[in-house]
């Protein structure tokens, strides 16, 4: 069974470009999603560093000397908040406040110095203690706060109202912590130094452009090799049964699907191969019957003629040993009729054995053949046969074969059933097909009612249809036709080839 080799073509190449496209196409949302992840993240933190900038580290450093005082000098430490704190960084300090150890509010300012001086110390000390009370009391900055305390360094967050606060550890001379800078960041603070979807696409792309590029090759790469992968298994398993279905065409029908997956091709291939054994016993059973049917054809025409002159030699013989004491010459005409009878059974025999084995028709050819055992069978049933034959060309065997058979099937049910005195054979070539004509002038019959009836016009309606021909049969009281017609380009199960006559 000659093998297809795989070629980067139809199904395979539509599978591997489908992979292509879903891995191109999975991977591009998985990156664009991972990018505006770490886009809003990156725009979050840069956000509440922007605005902890504010808050320089020189300002924790500051506080420092404050803290250590025995006795902290509270009204000096406000002032310096509001005008070092909050007087430098106009705008983007709302609130500083300052803890000791024990989480103890020290000091807070939510003024700058010009509103220190146009509203007074009472009022802005005012609103920095509401302020605190207010911020302080949140979960999120109690939290941050204890933190911080629990491990120094520096924690952002965001307030209930949706600003963003800073909690910084105040380290002393010996780097332990002695207390911690709290600031809430106004409104205004600057998330970003530029705005616009063309800045925000610049950032994207800037994000993307480091790892998207190199995930993207990555991807398409692997989704590639894995479609050609898939595809050329998928389309070697699809080849394995074409092969298979080739050999079945051809009548070779010892080839199985090798394909022992469970998925679907597997089934299909499993359901194959049952298909094929199944044609495989139908075509035995048949063939089975038409020897059946032959052996069947063989008895009849031995019991209608060769079993009814031996009995007919029999009583001769008998009559002939009665009559020789007193009639001998009664008795000689006797034994002439059972030579007669004899000869007549040998030429009857011989024509079954004709029946059993063709004539050589690879040697003579259909014509010939035909014409000589249609003069054998004319000669031993008394009916004229005329044969003529038009055109002629190379046939094959099959062909001939099936004529050749049909012919045969033809002429025993004339002898048997029509009671004809002539019989014309025309034999045909044309362009497209070869053509047998059987007429004879018998009493016919009514051809409704054999439809489905007697295995010889089943045989020859088998034998037709094997080779994509027809077979018509047309009868009335003037006689009847057969016409079996074969195309000259048919496929030929043994070649999977046409054959052109």
């Amino acid at each position: 069974m000659k093998s297809i080799r795989w070629r980067p073509g139809g199904i395979s190449r539509r599978l591997a470009l489908s992979y292509l496209i879903v891995t191109l196409v999975a991977t591009l949302s998985t990156g664009i999603t991972l990018t505006l992840l770490q886009f809003v993240r990156e725009t979050q933190q840069s956000s509440v560093s922007s605005q902890a900038s504010a808050l320089e580290k020189q300002h924790i450093v500051e506080v420092a000397p404050y803290l250590e005082q025995t006795t902290p000098d509270l009204e000096a430490l406000r002032y310096w908040l509001t005008f070092e704190v909050i007087g430098r960084n106009a705008g983007g300090v709302q609130l500083v406040v300052v803890l000791d150890q024990q989480r103890r509010v020290l000091a807070s300012a939510s003024c700058n110095q010009f509103a220190l001086l146009s509203t007074g110390s009472k009022t802005c000390a005012a609103d920095a203690n509401s302020r605190t009370t207010t911020y302080l009391a949140q979960p999120q900055i109690r939290a941050t706060i204890q933190r911080v305390m629990d491990s120094p360094g520096e924690m952002a967050g965001t307030t209930s109202d949706g600003k963003n606060f800073l909690v910084a550890a105040v380290p002393g001379q010996r780097k332990q912590v002695i207390g911690e800078l709290v600031a809430v960041f106004s409104d205004q603070a600057s998330t970003r130094t530029t705005t616009g979807p063309g800045a925000v696409l610049d950032d994207f792309w800037t994000i993307w452009q480091p790892t998207g590029f190199s995930f993207l090759l990555l991807a398409l790469l692997l989704g590639t090799v894995t479609g050609l992968l898939v595809s050329r298994n998928l389309v070697h398993r699809l080849n394995l049964i074409a092969l298979a279905a080739s050999a079945w065409s051809r009548g070779d029908f010892q080839a199985v699907v090798q394909d022992r997956s469970h998925d679907e091709l597997g089934q299909l291939a499993s359901n194959l191969n049952s298909m094929a054994e199944q044609i495989k016993s139908l075509l035995s059973t048949r063939q089975a019957l038409a020897v059946a049917e032959e052996r069947n054809r063989l008895a009849r025409e031995l019991h209608d003629s060769v079993k009814q002159h031996l009995f007919t030699s029999a009583l001769l013989v008998r009559a002939a040993r009665k009559l020789f004491p007193r009639d001998p010459e009664g008795a000689q005409q006797h034994l002439v009729e059972v030579e007669q009878i004899a000869e007549q059974v040998q030429q009857e025999l011989s024509a079954a054995i004709q029946a059993m084995r063709p004539a050589p028709l690879e040697d003579l050819g259909l014509a010939i053949a035909l014409q000589n055992y249609a003069r054998d069978w004319s000669h031993r049933v008394g009916i004229a046969v005329d044969v003529s034959v038009q055109g002629g060309c190379t046939t094959p065997l099959q062909s001939e074969e099936a004529l050749f058979r049909v012919s045969q099937e033809v002429l025993a049910n004339v002898v048997r059933h029509s009671r004809a005195s002539e019989v014309k054979i025309q034999l045909s070539w044309k362009e497209e097909e070869v053509a047998l004509s059987i007429c004879d002038n018998g009493q016919g019959f009514d051809t409704a009612r054999i439809v489905g009836k007697g295995l010889g016009l089943t045989s020859m309606r088998e034998r037709m249809e094997a080779l994509s021909g027809r077979l018509t049969i047309s009868s009335s009281r003037e006689g009847t036709r057969v016409v079996a017609q074969i195309p000259l380009v048919w496929v030929d199960t043994s070649t999977k080839e046409g054959s052109h006559g």
